[in-house]
């Protein structure tokens, strides 16, 4: 019977490990989500701060945005 017990604790552990672990992963996902929002939220700002009649220069800012991955 003591042997059980102790399975059973052991397997509520490693059930409490792996809810931490998700929970974690899941925090982390959304803050880098915020932290992209955020750096293309500034970005989108920068631009539409220089001239309107510059357009192709901000289409080119915007592309090399987008092609860097960020």
């Amino acid at each position: 019977m003591k042997n059980i017990n102790i399975v059973i604790k052991n397997f509520k552990n490693i059930e409490n490990i792996k809810k931490k672990r998700l929970a974690c992963k899941k925090v982390n996902k959304i803050a880098l989500e915020r932290l992209k929002n955020k750096g293309y939220r500034d970005f989108i700002s920068k631009i539409k701060s220089q001239r309107q009649s510059d357009d192709e220069k901000i289409e080119n800012l915007e592309l090399s945005y987008l092609n860097a991955g960020i």
